[in-house]
């Protein structure tokens, strides 16, 4: 048998679960909700300064490459993707009717040489006032400055230009996109490839309306690429634009009806890329997650982020604060 004095006794295991269970009321009421109201107040003071979209692409400039004269492509010096220089031949379009034109403008300007020489002889021969007309009203006028001259060396020039204009150059340096084939047609105006120039490339990011209070022009601005998810680019707000997409579109959108239905239209905001040395290269329609810091801060009660997070004793944390917004 066990000794009796041994065993505890009931009034002293009571008081113990009692305390226990006290301390775990306390926790549940007391303990987790304040600290779920901390963590609650960081992140709504923490979430008013950076405004981040995923609705951000990599933006370029593009120019469509056409031709001034009309006509057959002969050939083409370019592949699709090939990096070329400025002034390098991209393809040329059949002369061969220019050539033509060339050939008559220079039998016309001869022909007019010609016919002035001889006017000049029937006039010395025998002077009338219809030979002095032809003549350009002076017998003294240099061949040179004869209008019908002037007409035909001006035809000679439109041949050459045209010429020239049948060998189509890079405007700029860039990368070729879907380039032409030889014995394709192409008309005045009409796109032959696109020319991607890639020298300056920047972010077109489409913020929400409600998400722009804050945001100004050179405030800077986080950069994350998803084909490159170990790098972070560097950028800044470069400009926002004065109206939105819908603004711009080919059939703006009819809000006077009866099915309207409110939705928060979204802002393009154009962000500079600062690239730095050793960072991978970028490529045009890229997505991309921007985080912009617009320095704004939240407060409760006159308290912000930045002084709850200062080296400082809760006290001495709101009576910073309190001098800094009297």
């Amino acid at each position: 048998m066990s000794d009796p004095a041994q065993e505890p006794s009931a009034p002293t295991v009571a008081p113990k679960a009692a305390n226990k269970n006290k301390t775990k009321r306390l926790v549940l009421l007391v303990v987790v909700p304040l600290i779920a109201l901390l963590v609650g107040g960081y992140f709504y003071l923490k979430s008013g300064r950076y405004v981040e979209t995923e609705n951000a692409y990599i933006k370029t400039d593009k120019i469509p490459v056409s031709t001034a004269v009309p006509g057959l492509i002969t050939k083409v010096f370019v592949t699709n993707n090939q990096v070329v220089t400025k002034g390098q031949t991209l393809f040329t379009v059949d002369d061969s009717s220019y050539q033509v034109d060339l050939h008559k403008a220079e039998a016309q300007l001869a022909q007019v040489r010609n016919d002035l020489d001889t006017l000049r002889a029937s006039y010395a021969m025998q002077p009338s006032a219809q030979t002095a007309a032809a003549l350009g009203g002076s017998v003294n006028v240099p061949t040179e400055q004869h209008p019908s001259y002037l007409l035909a060396q001006a035809a000679i020039e439109a041949a050459k230009l045209n010429i020239a204009r049948s060998v189509v150059v890079a405007p700029e340096s860039g990368t070729v996109y879907q380039p032409p084939q030889p014995g394709q047609y192409l008309n005045v105006g009409m796109t032959a490839l696109v020319l991607v120039t890639g020298s300056k490339m920047w972010i077109e990011a489409n913020i929400p309306e409600t998400e722009l209070t804050y945001v100004q022009v050179g405030q800077p601005v986080e950069i994350k690429v998803d084909t490159y998810p170990k790098d972070t680019w560097s950028g800044e707000v470069e400009s926002i634009s004065p109206a939105t997409g819908a603004e711009f579109s080919v059939i703006p959108a009819q809000n006077a009806t009866g099915n309207w239905v409110k939705i928060a239209q979204r802002l393009p905001v154009r962000i500079k890329i600062k690239p730095e040395a050793g960072q991978p290269p970028l490529q045009a329609g890229l997505s991309t997650t921007i985080s912009i810091d617009t320095k704004h801060e939240r407060r409760i009660n006159g308290i912000s982020l930045s002084a709850l997070q200062a080296d400082l004793n809760p006290s001495q944390a709101i009576d910073a604060t309190l001098k800094q917004n009297p």
